[in-house]
C-alpha cells in the first residue's frame, strides 16, 4: 500500500460509515412507524371489543390512521 492510497482509503471509510449511519436512521423510522402503527390497532381492537364504542368513533379511528398511511399531499406519488 503506498502512502497515496491512504487518504482514498479514509474517504471511502468515511463514505461507508456515512451510509451506514442513514441506514441505521431508516431503520430506527420504520420502527417507529411500526409501533405507532401496533399501538393503534391495539386502540381500535379495543374500540371494537366493547358495547359501548359506537361505529362512528370507529370509522373516525380508521379515517386517523388511514390520514396518516395516506398522506394527500401534492409531493406524494400514486404510483407507488
Amino acid at each position: 500500500m503506498s502512502l497515496g492510497d491512504i487518504p482514498e482509503r479514509f474517504a471511502k471509510l468515511r463514505s461507508m460509515r456515512d451510509k451506514l449511519c442513514r441506514q441505521e436512521h431508516n431503520w430506527q423510522e420504520a420502527f417507529k412507524a411500526r409501533d405507532w402503527m401496533v399501538g393503534q390497532l391495539k386502540v381500535l381492537k379495543g374500540m371494537v371489543s366493547t358495547d359501548e364504542t359506537d361505529t362512528e368513533a370507529i370509522k373516525h379511528k380508521i379515517d386517523d390512521i388511514l390520514s396518516v398511511l395516506e398522506p394527500t399531499s401534492p409531493e406524494c406519488s400514486e404510483d407507488v
